[in-house]
């Protein structure tokens, strides 16, 4: 398949085709996903959850846009490959497979970011028989589902399945420990209870703490790193700064105890660059925490190190340049924040609207207006609704109209055409707010 760099780093998501050895970390999810389902085996997923339009956003990016579908039972017959016509096959006959391969079948239509198809076989799932695998399925079901309501794709969505899996699962299974993860996570970012989020950081410590629980050595030290960094939310929700710290180094040192473990024991299985992989990403999210630790602490030179250190751990993820451009618009040094946009954009999806956004922003700090005309365009190309952008558009439209011909007219129908449209994209927003802080700070220190 010929493609583009985007799709050529993350082209497991397009036809689960082997990915190159330096594509993001994500971009293993799915090859994982299938041979734990088609192969038997058990490897440890990766974690990271993409949105829902990711898929839509990067056939786009990729060129191959007209291709777009959520129904992996549509994809053009010159795309497939046997990984690709197994995974028809598995979704076709879904309601004939046993209890643990359906599990398995929506973790990797989950990791394709295909949540709507995994939401409708989960759900059509009769439950009747409470085993570990049904729960497994509805688990899967709800987190495809959370995904689905995080992308506005539908409209009600609550966190009650994971307290009934909880509630009926075994209580030292892997099941009972991931939903009693999820329902911190509900508290804490949802309904903002820190008081019952952490209620249920005891319970899932009661689970993941115990002899009981039959995991190996790898999945011990990776759910031990995610509670610490889960739990470094506690002592941050009650602004008790050096217990924050304290809880986050625990974190960190299971993330790094992690990898060199995987390194030492696993360097002659077969599977070891999947091993590895995972070990890797696991630091990624607690180097990412860390980062944001350090600029709540106002500590700029920590903040600075950890998000260097988590785009060399993956240099091909434009999501951890984002995260660099943003520190340095903190410490306010805009041309390098300028360099790291334009790796973003230049890598692709996810989030390449956001970095075209923020490297526009970023050059008109910098006085190259015209320049940053060009990068605005190319962010309302790729996110056709960033009003943030449009709005930029039409603060420079004499700029642009010596850009390209009838550009006014342009701005003018897409005005119209979205004039009862009342939000813009927040992620842009936040940002434009954060390079206009650092603007006005350096105001102050002239």
């Amino acid at each position: 398949m010929l493609c583009n760099y985007t799709g050529w780093l993350c082209q497991s998501y397009l036809n689960l085709s082997q990915v190159p050895a330096n594509a993001p970390f994500h971009a293993f999810a799915p090859l994982i996903a299938y041979d734990n389902l088609f192969a038997e085996k058990t490897l440890p997923l990766i974690q990271s959850v993409l949105p829902q339009t990711f898929r839509r956003d990067l056939f786009v990016a990729a060129g191959f846009g007209e291709y777009i579908s959520d129904d992996p039972l549509r994809i053009p017959k010159t795309w497939h490959t046997l990984q690709w016509e197994a995974l028809q096959n598995a979704v076709s006959s879904y309601s004939i497979l046993e209890r643990p391969q359906q599990s398995l079948l929506l973790q990797l239509l989950s990791k394709l970011c295909l949540y709507d198809v995994a939401y409708q076989l989960g759900s059509a799932t009769d439950h009747a028989q409470p085993i570990v695998a049904s729960y497994e399925i509805m688990y899967w079901t709800s987190m495809a589902q959370h995904s689905l309501w995080g992308a506005n794709a539908i409209e009600d969505f609550s966190f009650d399945p994971f307290m009934q899996i909880y509630e009926r699962a075994p209580r030292d299974s892997l099941i009972a420990l991931h939903a009693s993860y999820q329902m911190i996570i509900a508290n804490i970012k949802h309904a903002h209870n820190v008081e019952v989020a952490d209620q249920w950081c005891k319970r899932h410590w009661e689970i993941l703490d115990t002899d009981r629980l039959q995991i190996n050595s790898v999945d011990r030290l990776r759910f031990l790193s995610r509670y610490y960094r889960v739990y470094g939310f506690i002592p941050q929700m009650r602004n008790d700064r050096d217990a924050v710290h304290a809880v986050m180094e625990q974190a960190e040192h299971y993330a790094r105890e992690l990898i060199v473990h995987v390194e030492h024991e696993f360097a002659d299985d077969p599977d070891f660059d999947f091993y590895h992989i995972a070990a890797k990403e696991m630091l990624h999210p607690v180097l990412e925490s860390r980062t944001k630790e350090a600029l709540w602490l106002g500590d700029l030179d920590m903040a600075l190190a950890k998000s260097m250190e988590l785009v060399a751990l993956c240099p091909n993820d434009p999501r951890l340049h984002l995260h660099l451009g943003q520190v340095q618009i903190e410490r306010r040094e805009i041309e390098a924040a300028a360099a790291s946009y334009l790796r973003a954009f230049a890598i692709g999806q996810p989030g390449q609207a956001v970095a075209a956004f923020m490297h526009a922003q970023c050059l008109e700090h910098l006085g190259r207006s015209q320049d940053a005309v060009v990068f605005y365009m190319l962010a309302l190309r790729s996110d056709p609704q960033g009003l943030s952008t449009v709005e930029k558009l039409r603060a420079h439209i004499d700029i642009g109209a010596q850009i390209v011909p009838q550009f006014s007219e342009y701005i003018d129908e897409y005005n119209t055409a979205n004039r009862n449209v009342q939000c813009g994209n927040a992620v842009q927003q936040y940002q434009h707010r954060q390079l206009n802080t650092t603007a006005q700070k350096d105001e102050c220190h002239k």
